[in-house]
């Protein structure tokens, strides 16, 4: 950092570091930047420096870092701050010469090194802030040295014995809950009867503390749908013609879930294959909402939808940038349709990959890159090829992010030349190589005009 960058840092601008230069031997990049970065958390405070210190995301040179330094020091230098630390590291190698410097894991007993219970802490709090600077390797009993003996009357047991039933920590939560709620309409009250009512109803229980406004099961369910709704074990497998009750015993399901064994609503997914469903289950469930709680029902590919648009950031191509950096759209409409919108993207691909024009970053090191063919004229028989392997290897899970091998892909699609869709010889014979260029030059023109299809959603899954 220069002069005039360090002159603004002292001034509280936020300026930017280059960490490459710093880096040694000695100390490691990565382990440099986890230091500084340590230094601007609040846990190790009083030693913090920094008020912000991150990786500019914007810069292209992964060690620039942008960096603010913290108010709160006072007129403390960062020099006397860093001193401060490596005064507490002394301190500590002093505490715990006896057992050796080691990269190993040791343990000792921190009762025994500071019997005192202050200083204890002290040093059980000087160990975790150096751990949090990444100069020591720390790992505390989760009592914080409180507990001194626990022992264990019962013999272990295999977690094939273990019942864990969470219903009475449910209902316990449910009873706190309104309580507060009790608690926080009693402080809204202003006259002295109102009080006095609020105060009675809630210490000599005049009301019970949980009301269920549809606590009971309808009085028309079957013997057989009374055993569905209140089975707790396993999986249950409900068939059955179009208005036998099916949606029924799932909305009483639900309810005794909530009424009886105390679920929390939010915790409970429905899903179903049509809108339509989905209505008539959140109306009927309607009577169960509480503080803004609701049970989450949605379509099958409602459900997956959502969960592609949540975390499309994460989907990464494999030179690093996004598939998608914007928001996408999801082909929808009849097959014929989805298959055109498709076939046009297709096409496109096939351009790229002739003309040599395509990124090959991520493909497998003993495979062949494709030869360039030239102008690609566009041939209904090669899209439909083309097409047929994308489906097979999103079928398969094949993602090039993944570097899946030479082996894997042609696996899928066969080592040798491909006919067409319907068997005829077609002009130029396409190989599994340029079928995965096409492949994955497709996945990356679809992310580019930010479109995606139900297949898409259950690969990048």
């Amino acid at each position: 950092m220069n002069q005039s960058h360090h002159g603004g840092l002292q001034s509280g601008r936020m300026e930017y570091a280059d960490l490459e230069g710093f880096a040694s031997q000695a100390i490691s990049f990565p382990r440099l930047a986890h230091f500084l970065f340590a230094l601007s958390r609040d846990e190790i405070e009083p030693l913090r420096v920094f008020e912000h210190w991150s990786r500019a995301i914007r810069s292209k040179q992964p060690a620039r870092y942008e960096c603010r330094l913290w108010s709160g020091r006072g007129t403390r230098s960062i020099n006397s701050i860093i001193g401060e630390l490596f005064t507490v590291l002394n301190d500590v190698v002093d505490r715990l010469e006896h057992l050796g410097v080691s990269s190993a894991w040791q343990r000792f007993d921190i009762l025994a090194v500071e019997p005192e219970y202050r200083p204890r802490q002290r040093l059980h709090h000087m160990l975790l802030v150096l751990e949090l600077a990444g100069l020591v390797g720390y790992v505390a009993d989760p009592s914080g040295g409180r507990a001194l003996t626990v022992q264990l009357l019962q013999p272990d047991v295999g977690m094939e014995q273990i019942t864990i039933d969470l219903q009475s920590l449910r209902l316990k939560e449910t009873y706190e809950k309104h309580k507060l709620r009790l608690m926080e309409r009693y402080t809204s009250l202003t006259s002295s009867e109102q009080l006095a009512a609020a105060f009675e109803t809630y210490f000599f229980a005049q009301e019970p503390l949980v009301i269920r406004l549809d606590d009971q099961m309808r009085e028309d369910v079957t013997r057989d749908q009374q055993a569905i709704i209140e089975n707790d074990g396993g999986m249950h497998l409900i068939e059955g013609p179009a208005g036998c009750g099916k949606t029924t015993a799932l909305v009483e399901r639900i309810k005794y879930l909530v009424n009886r064994r105390h679920v929390p609503l939010a915790s409970i997914m429905i899903t179903t294959h049509y809108q339509s469903a989905v209505g008539r289950i959140e109306k009927q469930l309607e009577i169960l909402r509480e503080d803004g709680a609701v049970a989450l029902a949605t379509t099958i590919n409602g459900f997956g939808e959502r969960i592609f648009k949540r975390h499309r950031t994460l989907l990464r191509r494999p030179d690093g940038e996004l598939y998608y950096p914007t928001d996408a759209t999801l082909l929808s409409g009849t097959m014929e349709k989805t298959q055109r919108s498709e076939l046009e993207v297709v096409s496109e691909a096939l351009g790229r990959v002739h003309t040599g024009t395509w990124s090959s970053a991520g493909w497998p090191e003993d495979w062949e890159v494709p030869a360039t063919r030239g102008r690609y004229l566009r041939d209904a028989s090669v899209e439909k090829l083309c097409l047929d392997a994308i489906n097979r290897l999103r079928q398969h899970g094949i993602v090039p992010t993944l570097r899946p091998s030479r082996q894997d892909i042609a696996g899928i699609l066969g080592e040798g030349q491909h006919s067409g869709p319907l068997g005829q010889r077609l002009d130029t014979p396409y190989d599994a190589a340029c079928l995965y260029a096409v492949y994955m030059t497709h996945l990356q023109l679809m992310g580019e005009k930010g479109r995606y299809t139900f297949d898409d959603q259950v690969l990048f899954a």
